[in-house]
């Protein structure tokens, strides 16, 4: 992940679509907070994500899926 991916200071990326916002805290490794924003129509609740994330060791082999 880049090191500009911290809480407090996220990292926006402009989608075709529209807007993501992902605010990570991460502590040792691992996410302690999650938070998304954006300008897209959910199929579920983001807060079910958000919270599968809390826990997860940030790393893209862990957080990415096919």
């Amino acid at each position: 992940m880049c090191s500009d991916c911290t809480w407090g200071n996220p990292v926006n990326t402009d989608l075709v679509v529209g807007t993501l916002e992902v605010n990570l805290k991460v502590v040792k490794g691992h996410i302690q907070k999650c938070r998304i924003y954006g300008d897209f129509f959910e199929k579920k609740n983001v807060a079910d994500i958000e919270n599968l994330l809390v826990g997860c060791t940030l790393g893209e082999d862990v957080v990415a899926s096919d």
